[in-house]
């Protein structure tokens, strides 16, 4: 007997989806203030010389670990989620 393929289901991917908010390019052209609302303050930061802004580091138990790079006036240009 030959068993028909599996149905795609959203329920059974709808568990692996992640949330906007864990994501990089959701924080890319936000201020860093609001990831500081979600997440609270970094981990730590470092001054970046090479544009003038700063990079925010996040590496919590139990949160998403990234780095924020920002320009001054705390616009956040980039965004990387790392292990």
């Amino acid at each position: 007997m030959v068993s028909a393929p599996h149905a795609y289901s959203p329920a059974q991917t709808a568990a692996v989806a992640v949330a906007p908010e864990e994501q990089p390019d959701h924080w890319v052209g936000k201020n860093i203030m609001a990831v500081v609302r979600v997440y609270g303050q970094p981990t730590y930061w470092t001054a970046n010389h090479e544009g003038a802004g700063n990079r925010y580091f996040y590496d919590n138990p139990d949160q998403p670990h990234f780095v924020f790079e920002t320009v001054p006036g705390g616009m956040i240009v980039n965004a990387a989620k790392v292990p």
